[in-house]
């Protein structure tokens, strides 16, 4: 067993034919399917992980981070209600 959170190492370890691993489908782009992977079709239900906004101490945020920002957020409450 191998733990890694880096989807370059858990795509290539697969290819490697030795190890299983899980990611997601917009990762398997036409790239990805050259290489000796098969895909199963597996269902999962939704996994929600936590998400934080991170800024640097002492320092002003520009315009459009603060938007990005305030999108983030928005976007988090939606998924919360819904």
């Amino acid at each position: 067993m191998v733990t890694t959170h880096s989807a370059f190492w858990r795509v290539f370890l697969a290819a490697s034919g030795h190890f299983l691993t899980l990611v997601p489908a917009v990762m398997l782009n036409a790239e990805l399917r050259r290489m000796a992977i098969k895909v199963l079709p597996v269902k999962l239900r939704a996994n929600r992980r936590p998400v934080a906004i991170v800024t640097l101490k002492n320092r002003a945020l520009s315009p459009v981070a603060q938007l990005v920002m305030q999108q983030a957020r928005a976007v988090a409450r939606e998924m919360t209600v819904g």
